[in-house]
């Protein structure tokens, strides 16, 4: 998980114009950088820790005050999504000719369809409470 109030998310390389201005322009308000995470690797043995490792992941963001998760989900990362009933948001494909030689480093990868996918974490809080009890 990496904060974009310094950095470049990796997934930006995919878009054409800045991740702040994309979900400005989706969510018709200023998003500030410093309020979006960039989520990379997520790992889990099955269905039931995939859905319970996002919902807490959603529960600490909105802890932290953020407002948007973006990352660059696989079909089988849309599917634990589509699974929870969390909407997200599709915004472009990740291709992989914009890594140029690098791109063979991913291995199968690319054959999984990655997108470029925002979740609002507000949004996503609503439904993970439906789902699982957290305390603070």
């Amino acid at each position: 998980m990496q904060h974009l109030n310094q950095f470049n998310a990796f997934l930006e390389q995919y878009l054409d114009e800045p991740i702040e201005n994309i979900l400005g322009k989706l969510s018709q308000t200023t998003v500030s950088r410093d309020k979006v995470v960039e989520i990379g690797n997520l790992a889990a043995l099955d269905m039931d820790k995939a859905k319970l490792m996002v919902a807490f992941l959603v529960f600490h963001l909105s802890q932290q005050h953020i407002e948007w998760a973006v990352c660059t989900g696989t079909t089988a990362v849309r599917y634990v999504l589509q699974q929870m009933g969390l909407r997200f948001h599709v915004l472009e494909k990740a291709d992989p000719q914009v890594l140029g030689d690098a791109q063979h480093l991913w291995g199968s990868y690319y054959q999984q369809k990655p997108y470029v996918l925002a979740i609002d974490v507000a949004e996503a809080l609503q439904v993970a409470r439906q789902l699982y009890q957290f305390s603070h």
